[in-house]
Parts: C-alpha cells; sequence; structure tokens
C-alpha cells in the first residue's frame, strides 16, 4: 500500500499521487492531451477507487478495506481502464490509438 504518511490508509491526495503515473502512462504518446484532462482521469480513477474499495463511505480507503476488497473477484478483474477520451469519441483500447 502506498501509505505516504503512515497512517494506515489512502486520503485523496496519496490516491491521486497514485494515479498521476498511471494517467501519465496511459497518456504517454498521444497528441494534443492536455493537463486539464489528465486532472479529469486522475479524478475518474480516485472516485473509482473509493466507490469500490471505501466500505465505510469516509472519504479514506484504510489498509484493512483494501485488504478486504483484494480478496475479491474484482480484484485481478482485467479490464483495461476505459478513459474519458475512448469514451468521447468511442476508441475500446489505447493500444489501437495507438497504432494509428
Amino acid at each position: 500500500m502506498h501509505d505516504m504518511n503512515g497512517d494506515d490508509e489512502w486520503d485523496v491526495f496519496e490516491l491521486e499521487a497514485i494515479f498521476e503515473r498511471e494517467v501519465d502512462d496511459l497518456f504517454e504518446g498521444l497528441e494534443d492531451v492536455d493537463d486539464e484532462e489528465k486532472a479529469e482521469e486522475v479524478s475518474r480513477m480516485r472516485e473509482h477507487v473509493t466507490d469500490h474499495m471505501d466500505a465505510n463511505k469516509d472519504g479514506f480507503v484504510q489498509l484493512t478495506e483494501f485488504m478486504e476488497y483484494a480478496k475479491g473477484k474484482e480484484f485481478d478483474h482485467e479490464d483495461p481502464w476505459d478513459t474519458v477520451f475512448n469514451e468521447s469519441i468511442g476508441i475500446r483500447s489505447l493500444k489501437s490509438l495507438r497504432s494509428n
């Protein structure tokens, strides 16, 4: 768990820090990407994680919540992340976008 301050939970800032790197990788090699698009993607990822893992709905993901979620079937789900730009232009995967 990427708990930056050692309090056994992820807050908004810790979650977004994790996803900033993921979003940079998602958008790598794409043209006309701005910081606002990346920020929206980070926000969507954070909301997705808290919606699925934050069992007590306090806005944080505690280590115990993460561990419980990791035991479930959804944890190993292999569907790719649907980015905002994929949804808006109907592209199913980044691979097809990059190969063009």
